[in-house]
């Protein structure tokens, strides 16, 4: 997708290739394909004239992680996806840190593995219409409590992977910083690779790599 709000300087093509290699790559011509969305928080986006004109059918909006655990959280999205239904929108729900965070200051917590099962689970639960997730937004920067925790990023991934088969899942939302590519080996280490897809990935130099030679191809 390409994020069009000013809201996230995340690398738009990277979180393409991330989202498509994760669960959207039956094949080569589908890993050629670039869907163009937008990133927005507000529902009012939904009816503005301007975005009904650019006939846009996929937004992204970011919630804290333990979005279902939190009452306040949990209305906001409801009425945030109720809205993006209403207009015939397919949301991609993104995760970051906890409402009240202040990262890198405190409080800065990062979820255990258990805690953020749960509250996956919940999620799962309260919004099972919702396919496509995003792990965790900008997953290596210093607003978030993942910086310097790819390890326990990728553990949070295997969640997701396991609790929503089928799901169209973007693993590692990163952007272009310093610590990018230290950040993503160490991601990639601990993330399970198990269907042949993933591994042939891995194999040829990572996602990135893999699907910019099949675009380069098509």
């Amino acid at each position: 997708m390409l994020w069009m709000n000013s809201m996230t300087r995340a690398l738009t093509l990277l979180t393409i290739l991330l989202a498509l290699a994760l669960g959207a790559i039956p094949s080569a011509a589908t890993a050629a394909t670039v869907t163009v969305g937008l990133g927005e928080q507000s529902t009012d986006v939904f009816g503005d004239t301007r975005f009904e004109a650019l006939g846009i059918k996929r937004v992204r909006v970011i919630t804290p992680w333990n979005v279902a655990l939190s009452r306040g959280d949990r209305t906001w999205l409801d009425n945030w996806l109720a809205s993006a239904r209403l207009a015939g929108v397919d949301p991609l729900v993104s995760f970051g840190a906890a409402s009240g965070s202040r990262c890198p200051a405190r409080p800065c917590k990062l979820p255990n593995t258990a805690t953020f099962d749960r509250a996956f689970r919940a999620f799962r639960a309260r919004w099972p219409q919702v396919r496509t997730i995003g792990v965790w937004n900008e997953a290596n920067h210093r607003s978030q409590p993942t910086f310097r925790y790819p390890d326990q990023a990728a553990r949070f991934f295997n969640i997701v992977r396991k609790r929503c088969p089928g799901c169209r899942i973007v693993a590692a939302d990163v952007i272009d910083d310093a610590n990018m590519v230290r950040w993503v080996t160490t991601f990639r280490a601990v993330a399970r690779l198990d269907s042949p897809v993933e591994v042939n990935y891995y194999r040829h130099g990572g996602i990135l790599h893999t699907v910019l030679r099949k675009m380069l191809k098509s």
